[in-house]
């Protein structure tokens, strides 16, 4: 009784303080949060109940899915087909930290068609749970028993070649992360939104936006990772009529030095690699143009960090710097990037001593560009800048380099390995400086 006495005279001194008191026996636990505890631990209970869940653990596992109502019954018939029962179910809301639990007890297939068949009499219930299955995106768990591990193995097994498991057995933190990846909401009161990440050419801009459109979704942002650059660049663009498309796309033909300037913003964003926001009216038709632009080839991923789009960039980005040496009359070099179908977007001279870099914009995409750069180099004025500047510069420069996909790249570094041209491959700035600045610069070899 001492708890008690201690409970009443703390909360009589201060009435706002957080009391958490011991009860050794179950029936003090009701009069000592009468008495003012905010919260009674009985260490016996809970020993109790660490008993039954370690005796139970053999036989019952948490399973994590995401589905939307209409394969509820998929789901519940592979866990009841097993031998299985549904415990419960829990649904994952951003808003809150512990997630909504009810319980179920499903055990038999007769059980789950009178729950479904009440669904279908009563609209107004089965458009609650829609809704509730809209806020989560469908991520919820179970806690599911079975008669062995083996038939929950068996469970796990098919609901995951369902394309409906998402884990088993995880953490909140994990759930939370799972949610992230795949959640469709930012916060309920909102209209659905996911951030999706992907990689295509400018001539594919047209293609995204009617896939993005043609499920009536917005095209809110988008976002280019730009080399040197901490955060990306952002802009809002706000599309959501295809009539607003057919404009935008006719201004970009009309106007070739605004075409150029986007061709050479994609390009310098990982070859092509952007993010953008997209709403829309559902979840579902969020999850039909993830669909869409995943068959398309363009989809990375979706709600993706900063870490994980920089890890995008390095196994799926087409835009490389290449150190080279050569005479400023040679440009073997721009022919075989050129040949090889790169695109050459600039050529960067270093100044030694001076540690300053002189930076020329290229942007050689074909042939006849890479006819009128020869033409040019040919003109007095620019062969005197041109060789002066490769004699400080002891005829080393560099070229930022795309290409549509990382094996062309792969192939142009080959071949200039072999034109021994080739000094490195996205050199650091110090290791370029000590190239530059080197006396012995044969001496410094490519990997």
């Amino acid at each position: 009784m001492d708890n008690l006495f201690i409970t009443l005279t703390a909360r009589e001194i201060h009435p706002d303080i957080w009391i958490v008191t011991r009860a050794s026996k179950s029936e003090n636990v009701r009069r000592l949060y009468r008495s003012g505890a905010d919260k009674v631990i009985s260490p016996e209970a809970s020993g109790a109940e660490d008993i039954y869940f370690a005796s139970m653990e053999p036989t019952i596992m948490k399973i994590t899915d995401m589905h939307g109502v209409g394969d509820i019954r998929k789901e519940s018939e592979i866990i009841l087909n097993h031998g299985c029962t549904l415990e419960n179910i829990e649904y994952h809301l951003p808003e809150f930290k512990e997630p909504l639990a009810r319980k179920i007890g499903v055990s038999d297939i007769s059980q789950l068609n009178r729950f479904l068949s009440g669904l279908e009499r009563e609209k107004s219930r089965k458009k609650s749970l829609e809704s509730i299955y809209e806020s989560v995106s469908g991520i919820h768990s179970h806690w599911i028993s079975g008669p062995n591990k083996e038939s929950l193995k068996k469970v796990a097994e098919e609901l995951e070649k369902e394309g409906l498991l998402l884990g088993v057995n995880l953490n909140e933190d994990e759930i939370k992360e799972l949610a992230r990846k795949h959640g469709r909401m930012v916060e309920v009161v909102l209209k659905p939104e996911m951030r999706i990440t992907e990689m295509h050419d400018i001539t594919d801009i047209k293609e995204e936006a009617e896939i993005i459109l043609k499920h009536g979704c917005t095209l809110e942002d988008i976002e280019y990772y730009l080399p040197g650059f901490q955060e990306p660049l952002k802009r809002k663009v706000g599309l959501s009529d295809v009539q607003e498309m057919e404009r935008f796309l006719k201004r970009l033909d009309e106007d070739s030095k605004r075409m150029e300037s986007l061709e050479r913003l994609y390009t310098l964003s990982g070859g092509g690699i952007h993010s953008h926001t997209i709403s829309g009216p559902d979840t579902q038709s969020l999850a039909n143009v993830e669909s869409d632009l995943k068959s398309r080839g363009y989809l990375l991923g979706v709600n993706l960090t900063r870490e994980e789009i920089v890890k995008k960039i390095s196994e799926f980005g087409r835009v490389t710097e290449l150190l080279l040496r050569h005479k400023a009359s040679d440009i073997d070099d721009k022919r075989i990037i050129i040949n090889m179908g790169g695109r050459i977007l600039d050529s960067k001279h270093y100044l030694p001593g001076l540690r300053e870099v002189v930076t020329r914009k290229l942007y050689l995409k074909n042939k006849d560009d890479l006819k009128n750069c020869e033409e040019e180099y040919k003109k007095p004025d620019a062969k005197r800048s041109l060789e002066t500047l490769s004699q400080i510069s002891r005829q080393v420069h560099s070229h930022t380099v795309s290409a549509r996909d990382v094996q062309t790249i792969m192939k142009i570094v080959q071949e200039l390995t072999k034109s021994g041209m080739l000094l490195g491959v996205d050199l650091p700035e110090e290791e370029i400086w000590n190239i530059v600045e080197s006396e012995k610069i044969e001496q410094f070899c490519i990997q």
